[in-house]
């Protein structure tokens, strides 16, 4: 049934399940996750409300009855402690994703080194503003499913770094956001999609362990764009990898491009480009460096490559 209560709800351990849209109170009400489970059991999404977390603890996206999974828009999410956040499907989803959006405010605690573990057929998304002032942060993406970064984080400063282990992140942004996302660390088999409807700036360096897929992609259905990462921040090789360049669905006409527009770092290794069909990849090179350094370059796959720049390699 429906709750009136106004002091907040917290889950100290064990698991907390709602079957009711408003079980947890009226919309903006806090819950508090010092360890847990909350489970999401409703067949449409629940009120909108806080979380504040001061220990692990896993979203747990469910239903009522069996069917296909839809998306909890949540408001405010804050970190009193670095810990982990899980977010996983329930055994009544049985097809498609389930989603977690946090559309207000996100306020990561110092030193500031959250985990989002996102499994199976989950997506988190963390689509507020950030609120921790000019900051260092690091961050580390698990798990499987798709972590979704699609808010204003202009403070997020130089240094920051994040740690994609597992699974998929997906950058978006909005204007005026610049300056945002910094060093990625990628593990072997992951996928880093950036992801906005016109062309965009995502200020991204990153440091390859492994073989790993970008994807130049775009929000809804509709025309190619091309999308610039780089800026300064380098293209990082630690070893002979394969990368895959590639698009989606949402790409409904034309060439979608993707520009890296700083130095790629091979060192004596190399790299195994694969461009997929209707994708153009351009190693552009800046003012910090030829585009490419030492090692050997290979290219596959139908899409296309462009090198400009004086190159060593």
């Amino acid at each position: 049934a429906a709750s009136s209560y106004t002091g907040g709800t917290t889950v100290n351990n064990g698991y907390l399940r709602g079957e009711n849209t408003a079980a947890f109170g009226a919309a903006g009400q806090t819950i508090t996750m010092a360890g847990g489970f909350l489970e999401l059991g409703t067949d449409s999404a629940m009120n909108s409300y806080h979380v504040s977390v001061s220990g692990n603890w896993t979203a747990r996206l469910d239903r009522a009855t069996a069917g296909g999974g839809f998306t909890n828009t949540f408001n405010n999410l804050t970190f009193t402690a670095d810990r982990t956040m899980g977010v996983y499907t329930g055994g009544l989803v049985t097809s498609g994703t389930a989603g977690l959006t946090f559309s207000g405010t996100w306020t990561p605690t110092t030193p500031r080194t959250p985990t989002f573990d996102v499994g199976e057929s989950a997506v988190l998304a963390i689509s507020g503003s950030l609120t921790a002032g000019a900051q260092t942060i690091s961050l580390v993406k698990t798990g499987i499913g798709r972590l979704i970064l699609n808010g204003n984080f202009g403070t997020w400063e130089g240094g920051s770094n994040i740690a994609l282990n597992n699974g998929t992140l997906d950058l978006r942004s909005i204007p005026g956001d610049t300056g945002v996302y910094r060093n990625i660390d990628m593990a072997a088999g992951t996928t880093l999609a950036l992801t906005q409807d016109a062309g965009y700036n995502f200020y991204s360096g990153i440091n390859f362990a492994g073989n790993m897929t970008l994807v130049s992609d775009r929000a809804t259905p509709g025309a190619a764009v091309t999308h610039t990462f780089g800026s300064g921040l380098a293209l990082t090789f630690n070893g002979s990898y394969a990368i895959v360049v590639t698009n989606s669905a949402n790409v409904t006409s034309g060439n979608q491009g993707l520009t890296y527009s700083s130095r790629m770092n091979l060192g004596a290794n190399t790299a195994t480009i694969n461009v997929a069909t209707n994708v153009i990849l351009t190693l552009a090179g800046s003012a910090n460096g030829n585009p490419l350094s030492t090692g050997a370059v290979r290219k596959s796959g139908n899409g296309i490559l462009i090198i400009s720049g004086v190159n060593s390699y």
